[in-house]
């Protein structure tokens, strides 16, 4: 049950990982940009670590935290959840390489430098079988991909003021894309579409899973290296939210009927 009813649940989100965490049996957690917790709090997985670098928690659990264990990396509730105030750069510098996470969610800063920081550090954490999330992966118009939060805000204000989309943000994260798919040809991902959230990326290792790719008839979920990758790569400020329309199928989308499908397939799964 929720203690924190207060809260706002991300659906889409939650509803992703929670549906991955059922097919592989997930029993750890960490997710970096947590904010006030509103996917937090909802994700069903016993072991959970949150990084922020300034909380918004409810009261309720501040108050509680004063009571509760400190360790070197962190703060322990009494429930096993770990609250980890400080960049995620500071989390994994004193994470033990010991200490590993069935899926973990990327939902930092909104830079695609940063983002790219915590998945190479997220990979060396990261469990056998385990999966990895990419939020604020696909721009929702070409004001979201800019840099600068407060840019992306006063310029679609300015110009489109009628906009659905108001104050929402998803930076440059978009760019990490052609990195993954030029320098880590060990893993495959797709970009998990829903009807009430924006896309996510989920990425995992080829080599955790002995059911080859290529058996299975999906073939918008198979890593391929492409040219404008490359080329993308060679110049950063080339790829835009342009670039984006003209090499969608690089970002290898699908729906979360699809994808689950193919997840259960991928890892085995049989419903208990």
């Amino acid at each position: 049950m929720n203690d924190f009813p207060q809260l706002e649940e991300r659906i889409s989100y939650t509803r992703k990982i929670n549906k991955i965490s059922s097919i592989i049996g997930a029993d750890s957690y960490l997710e970096i940009g947590v904010k006030c917790g509103n996917t937090f709090f909802y994700v069903s997985v016993n072991n959970k670590y949150a990084v922020d670098p300034k909380f918004q928690l409810p009261v309720k659990l501040e108050v509680a935290r004063q009571k509760d264990i400190v360790t070197n990396t962190g703060v322990i509730t009494k429930s096993g959840t770990l609250f980890f105030e400080g960049t995620s750069d500071e989390f994994f510098k004193k994470l033990k390489p010991t200490v590993k996470f069935d899926i973990i969610l990327l939902d930092g800063l909104h830079l695609y430098d940063q983002t790219y920081r915590d998945l190479c550090n997220s990979l060396e954490n990261l469990n056998q079988r385990g999966f990895i999330i990419i939020d604020d992966i696909v721009p929702c118009d070409k004001y979201s991909a800019y840099r600068d939060q407060q840019l992306c805000v006063d310029s679609r204000n300015k110009v489109e003021p009628d906009s659905r989309y108001k104050s929402a943000w998803q930076g440059d994260v978009f760019k990490i894309v052609p990195f993954i798919n030029l320098f880590h040809p060990y893993l495959d991902y797709c970009t998990v579409t829903s009807t009430d959230g924006f896309p996510q990326l989920v990425l995992w290792r080829r080599k955790d899973y002995r059911n080859p790719i290529e058996s299975i008839k999906f073939p918008s979920i198979k890593h391929q290296m492409m040219e404008s990758t490359r080329l993308a790569s060679e110049n950063i400020n080339a790829i835009d939210f342009d670039w984006i329309k003209n090499n969608q199928s690089i970002f290898q989308v699908c729906n979360e009927e699809s994808f689950f499908s193919y997840l259960k397939e991928l890892t085995g799964y049989q419903k208990q």
